[in-house]
């Protein structure tokens, strides 16, 4: 399947995190296809990184879903000026056991989502600036996996 090699590229030669070639794929090759190979690309990131994110959600209990998130954020991207620790899959899957573990209504989820949302909107810019000064878009092309304008 293209998609997953595509996105095995993008992954490791690349530099891209599992979130930022979502949202390349999204707006730049979008198709079923995609969407089923990253479901599965998701499912086996997850797995492998079971064990980190129990670590993490761990030391983030908080009973403030506020306070879970800042001590997320403090625990992952202590420099602003550097990139986090983790990715934002990484994140969104401690958040989830912390909301699961914390009991947190729906709410309360949203809430710290929405603390930790930070990380997401810095990846996402980070990837769409590497797509554009890298000319992915041609060296996707020159791949084969991209179709020729």
């Amino acid at each position: 399947m293209k998609e997953r090699e595509c996105y095995t590229l993008l992954r490791d030669e690349c530099g891209f995190t599992h979130y930022g070639v979502r949202v390349v794929a999204h707006r730049y090759m979008w198709s079923e296809r995609w969407k089923r190979a990253l479901e599965k690309e998701k499912k086996a990131f997850k797995e492998m990184m079971a064990e980190d994110i129990e670590v993490i959600a761990l030391q983030c209990l908080r009973d403030e879903p506020v306070m879970a998130g800042n001590a997320l954020l403090s625990l992952v991207w202590q420099k602003r000026s550097d990139p986090p620790a983790i990715c934002w899959e990484t994140a969104l899957e401690a958040i989830k056991r912390i909301g699961l573990v914390m009991e947190f209504d729906k709410q309360q989820k949203q809430t710290l989502r929405q603390t930790v949302d930070v990380i997401r909107r810095y990846e996402k810019k980070v990837m769409l600036k590497r797509w554009t000064e890298n000319l992915l878009t041609a060296y996707l092309t020159i791949k084969g996996y991209m179709p020729s304008p």
